[in-house]
């Protein structure tokens, strides 16, 4: 008896097949689990990009303007701009509509995002928390959330593949994101767009209070130049003409001009003709606190050019920057030097153009300091000194 027990203790015939049972079991249940989490990786992937296109295209409609970018007046506690109340039904309905065009599983999404998913509120910046809130206002919205679904309850879930053999046959999936309005904060680029291509004297500006009228005259170089930002094509007479019918190229703040002087290297009537007829075509009324406001809005650069602070670069016995040098000897442009090359911007000013004169002894560009600080659509938030606000649609969630 004590034969036969250890006989059968000892006894190893079949663990083979016993031992490769298992190692199955175990590999189809690992091959189960990494194909499943990848195709479920894959549409959450899918589902977040689906969430955050829709969340972009909401906060940007909050805005209620189809031009991008642009300059606006900042008003009340945090907004904008032309629109008394953000435009919240549209932005609801286009974060919807962008969140259907996107694709799962090589499939248009279904419209789950009903408008119980797309939520209107507060981005806090400083505690990075939303807040969700009903009134439609710019003191409770600057921010849209997203949720996108494939689960049971939306009707669209995931179908499994081999978890099915182990009694899982669907898996939800939800993906949530937030974009916000940037709050307000100094600017650290023009975009490319609004036209910016004029520079004024900082003692000149600082000589004028907020609304009070100034003159722009690029023929005298103590009050303003034509310039466009080093790295630039020079701000000769045809693309000055260009940037004011197409858009300036973008300007940091915090870089460097090349400036062109006016009727020295600047055919100034054929560059103020063209900026009348446009100051008749985008010029507009801005009411702000009450005061009505008319002229077209700009943000052009302050340069602080021959003051004790910054020698002046110039071609007359001055020092030149051989690259800037050698790189208008290659160009085939008007043939004159730049006035100056790389004079520092001091900061960015919003002005109110309201008359240009073009021709005659007295030609000039009339304007008003704005007085009150600007949104610039399209612009990035953080940076130097300045009076110009950044706002656009940032995800932050």
């Amino acid at each position: 008896m004590n034969t036969r027990c250890k006989k059968f203790l000892t006894n190893r015939s079949g663990m083979t097949g016993v031992l490769t049972a298992i190692c199955l079991f175990v590999f189809v249940g690992l091959l189960a689990l990494v194909i499943d989490l990848g195709h479920l990786q894959g549409v959450k992937s899918e589902l977040q990009n689906a969430a955050d296109s829709a969340a972009l295209a909401g906060a940007r409609r909050l805005l209620g303007s189809d031009e991008y970018p642009w300059v606006a007046p900042l008003g009340g506690n945090y907004g904008v701009y032309t629109a008394a109340t953000p435009d919240c039904l549209d932005a609801v309905n286009q974060a919807r509509q962008a969140s259907s065009s996107n694709r799962s599983d090589g499939q248009p999404l279904p419209n789950t995002v009903e408008v119980s998913n797309v939520v209107l509120g507060w981005w806090d910046f400083d505690n990075n928390r939303f807040e969700a809130r009903p009134s439609c206002t710019w003191a409770d919205v600057n921010a849209v959330q997203v949720t996108v679904r494939r689960t049971e309850d939306s009707g669209s879930p995931v179908f499994l593949t081999l978890a099915r053999l182990f009694g899982s046959e669907t898996a939800g999936v939800v993906a949530i994101a937030t974009a916000a309005l940037m709050p307000q904060g100094y600017v650290t680029e023009l975009p490319a767009g609004p036209f910016n291509n004029i520079a004024i004297q900082k003692r000149v500006l600082d000589s004028l209070a907020a609304g009070q009228p100034g003159n722009l005259n690029p023929a005298d170089p103590t009050n303003s130049f034509w310039c466009s930002q080093d790295g630039q094509p020079y701000a000769f007479t045809n693309n000055l003409r260009k940037w004011l019918k197409d858009g300036s190229p973008p300007i940091e703040a915090t870089g460097r001009l090349n400036l062109e002087q006016g009727v020295r290297h600047v055919n100034d009537k054929l560059v103020l003709e063209d900026m009348k007829t446009f100051l008749s075509q985008r010029s507009r009324s801005w009411e702000v606190d009450g005061q009505l406001y008319n002229g077209w809005l700009l943000v052009i650069p302050v340069i602080n050019y021959g003051s004790s602070a910054q020698a002046p670069v110039n071609p007359t016995g001055m020092p030149i920057n051989p690259l800037a040098l050698v790189r208008w000897l290659f160009e085939v442009r008007e043939a004159h030097a730049c006035y100056a090359w790389r004079v520092p911007i001091v900061k960015l000013q919003p002005i109110i153009i309201t008359q240009v004169v073009p021709t005659g002894k007295n030609k000039r560009i009339e304007f008003k300091v704005a007085p009150w600080s600007v949104v610039v659509v399209g612009g990035s938030s953080g940076g130097g000194p300045s009076t110009v606000y950044a706002t656009r649609p940032k995800l932050v969630r």
